[in-house]
Formats: structure tokens, C-alpha cells, sequence
């Protein structure tokens, strides 16, 4: 179940220079930018590549749960850059 997690305290700090530099802000932008790019990757190659190649049904089951956590891990990036406005 997705459920909204309220970010207007993190937005009002991430559009106050004196709260986060402009350092800080570029760490953090590269930090969201990297993770957002590997978790749909993993999540491809888990599914596309890695449980092609397995052959017992419990271990596909256990590939499709990764696959569907990393999902999991992509929503909630896309969520925070929606939000901040990256």
C-alpha cells in the first residue's frame, strides 16, 4: 500500500539557502539522481535477465519479490523528487 508521507517541513528546508548550501543541495540531488537510476536497473535486470535464467519456480518467486521491492524503492525516489521539485 502506498501511503503519502507528508514533505512540506523537507520542502520549506530545501528551498531555505540557509538550511541547505548549495553543496549540500547538489550531494543530495546527485545521491537521488544515482539511486533512482539503479534501483530501475536492478529491478530490470532481476526481471528481465537474472529469473529468465532460474529455472525453479520458488526461486522465481523470490526474484519477482525483489523485483518488486526495488519498485518499491523507485516509487517512493520519484516521490521525493516530485516533491522537493528536482
Amino acid at each position: 500500500m502506498f501511503e503519502n508521507v507528508p514533505m512540506g517541513k523537507d520542502i520549506e528546508q530545501w528551498k531555505d539557502a540557509s538550511v541547505v548550501s548549495e553543496v549540500e543541495r547538489w550531494i543530495i540531488m546527485m545521491g537521488v539522481g544515482y539511486f533512482s537510476a539503479a534501483e530501475g536497473i536492478v529491478g530490470d535486470n532481476i526481471l528481465h535477465v537474472v529469473r529468465e535464467m532460474v529455472t525453479a519456480p520458488e526461486l522465481k518467486l523470490v526474484l519477482g519479490r525483489h523485483a518488486h521491492e526495488e519498485n518499491i524503492h523507485a516509487d517512493s525516489l520519484v516521490y521525493m523528487i516530485s516533491s522537493l521539485g528536482l
